[in-house]
């Protein structure tokens, strides 16, 4: 089995005499596709579909033999076949490594030591904890879901059982590609490479220097205490200590009350025990709007496909956004960022979790399920993109209203998600995409998919996920990785560029913080950054949440629309999203 997508072809009528077709397929109608072609009497071939593609079941031995054919021309004609391995030096010019991450041995030393202090048996779960700690800090961040195997390493100078000790954590919103990637030539001179400006509510990229963390241990019930210390300047150990003893004392006063008491410390607004949306002001509902209405978004559904017929792309990943603005009376009675971020995780528990504010201008509140790029200390780099959603059955979705019922609807949704053509077609491109990006920055032979196409369930959704890892060349560092890889594949279509390109056209509007990657870069040289989708995005005025998806040859326009309002409703209360949809239909009249 080969791969091929959607794309300008040659077809047999008219090719020259001196083209030969080699391979084809035939279609059910008789109609036959050219696979192969070879020139008669020079050593050219070429083909019409992807023997690198991961589901391409022969592509290495077809690379093999088009391999074995060029040296048999070779010897043919007296060209010498000695060994043309390429130079290091030549193959480092692939991916110039980033001269921030290798500092001189005078400013690896500035962190003279990490200390640590490990308390067990605490009974005291993680958002208490920040809720009291942090949560009212202009500037302050949880990085949540993470679940660390932890030993006992109290004052001792031994290694720290987890990748993050201390470093950079904070986002890269989507108008960084300006930064990341490839530039051409005619955008040299005018020093602009895209033509969307950058986000005018929100900074391109916010990061938090961060000396002082705090790791809880979930499933072993301890709490790690860390703090980066200086030889000169920054934290002294001594203020590291006392630091430590703060938090130490704050966490047993906290596993000291009881639950009545610590209602005490909150508001009702502040409580998420309930699932229900926050209180409304009975003076007038927030203003909500979408950037498209469904009249446009579907428009420019048809116009990716369009552009898919003509070749210019494979898939696009189309998006737009829900923005909530706050009038000025109602901003005292609107429940904060933290709140709707405890709500939300309540709601869409997901591994890749994050809570984060930067100072007044932006907080972020994240429920996303999508990994965009692990680096581990020993140079390991894995990513796993979400391609293909479908919703969670629910007692509402079943007749008879039983669990068992439920149930069986899941499964057969599960199943209907794993063998869905069109989001399978979705999840490989992206895949070859990933695999691409990574070789890039990869040592040769590393980079392999353990996992392709699984289903992965969460509270609302199944969704499609492959897992694609490769081991970072010597000379490149964690920064190196994130940045030759970004945007995040699954955020644009393939192939990359040209179709990060065209969504310009399409959306007309730079995205913000939604889509980029928000995580940290460790001074153990380790970095985690997830996928800011399922996201809403604080600002001064208000709120914006974004959504999309795929769109290949295959899409449906209105279920790509449907689809579209599904992962907005993990993030939104969903009287939120009717009341924007109400808007769309008064919208859509008036075109």
């Amino acid at each position: 089995m080969a791969v091929r997508y959607h794309s300008l072809v040659v077809s047999k009528e008219g090719l020259p005499d001196c083209l030969k077709v080699v391979a084809w397929t035939a279609s059910e109608s008789g109609s036959e596709t050219v696979q192969g072609l070879r020139h008669v009497e020079k050593p050219l071939w070429g083909v019409q579909f992807h023997p690198e593609s991961i589901c391409t079941e022969v592509g290495q031995k077809i690379i093999e033999n088009f391999r074995q054919l060029c040296v048999e021309h070779h010897l043919r004609i007296g060209f010498s076949t000695s060994d043309r391995t390429i130079p290091q030096s030549i193959a480092q010019l692939t991916v110039t490594p980033s001269p921030l991450q290798h500092p001189t041995d005078k400013a690896r030393d500035s962190h003279s030591f990490v200390v640590s202090q490990k308390i067990v048996d605490v009974a005291l779960n993680a958002e208490t904890f920040f809720e009291h700690e942090y949560a009212s800090h202009e500037s302050a961040f949880w990085l949540d879901s993470a679940k660390l195997p932890i030993t006992d390493s109290e004052g001792k100078d031994v290694t720290l059982p987890f990748d993050f000790v201390g470093g950079l954590v904070g986002y890269f919103g989507y108008e960084m590609k300006e930064e990341t990637m490839p530039r051409r030539k005619a955008s040299e001179e005018s020093g602009h490479h895209f033509r969307i400006p950058s986000a005018v509510s929100t900074p391109d990229a916010a990061f938090i220097y961060a000396d002082r963390i705090v790791v809880f241990d979930h499933l072993k019930k301890s709490v790690w205490l860390t703090c980066l210390v200086r030889r000169t300047g920054g934290v002294a150990e001594k203020d590291a200590r006392g630091w430590m003893s703060r938090i130490s004392a704050s966490i047993s006063r906290l596993q000291g009350n009881t639950d009545s008491s610590l209602a005490k410390h909150s508001t009702p607004q502040q409580s998420a025990s309930s699932s229900a949306p926050p209180p409304q002001s009975t003076t007038s509902p927030p203003k909500c709007t979408l950037s498209h209405t469904k009249h446009s978004y579907i428009q420019k559904v048809h116009k990716s496909q369009s552009l898919i017929c003509d070749g210019e792309t494979y898939e696009v990943c189309l998006t737009t956004q829900i923005r909530c603005d706050l009038p000025t009376t109602l901003t005292t009675s609107a429940p904060s960022p933290f709140t709707f971020y405890r709500h939300l995780r309540k709601r869409n528990p997901a591994p890749y979790a994050t809570f984060a504010r930067f100072g007044k201008e932006v907080t972020i509140a994240s429920s996303s399920p999508e990994r965009y790029l692990k680096c581990e200390r020993d140079g390991w780099v894995s990513m796993k993109p979400i391609k293909g959603t479908i919703k969670r059955a629910g007692l509402e979705d079943v007749e008879g209203g039983t669990v068992e019922e439920v149930e069986k609807e899941d499964e057969r949704r599960m199943e209907v998600l794993r063998s869905n053509e069109k989001d399978r077609s979705e999840n490989l491109m992206i895949v070859d995409l990933i695999r691409n990006d990574l070789n890039t920055i990869a040592e040769p032979r590393t980079v392999h998919v353990p996992a392709l196409m699984k289903v992965e369930s969460y509270a609302t959704v199944h969704q499609l996920v492959s897992t694609i890892k490769g081991k970072l060349r010597n000379d490149l560092s964690a920064v190196d990785a994130v940045k030759h890889c970004f945007p995040p594949g699954s955020m644009t279509g393939a192939p990359k560029v040209r179709t990060v390109q065209l969504l310009e056209e399409l959306e007309k509007m730079p995205r913000g913080p939604y889509s980029g990657a928000m995580g940290y870069f460790s001074l153990s040289g380790a970095a985690d950054f997830n996928v800011l989708i399922r996201t809403a995005v604080f600002d001064e005025k208000g709120v914006s949440v974004g959504a999309g998806g795929a769109i290949v040859a295959l899409s449906d326009a209105e279920a790509e629309f449907a689809e579209m309002l599904l992962k907005a409703d993990s993030v939104l209360p969903r009287y939120v999203l009717l009341l924007i949809f109400h808007a769309f239909v008064h919208a859509d009249a008036g075109l």
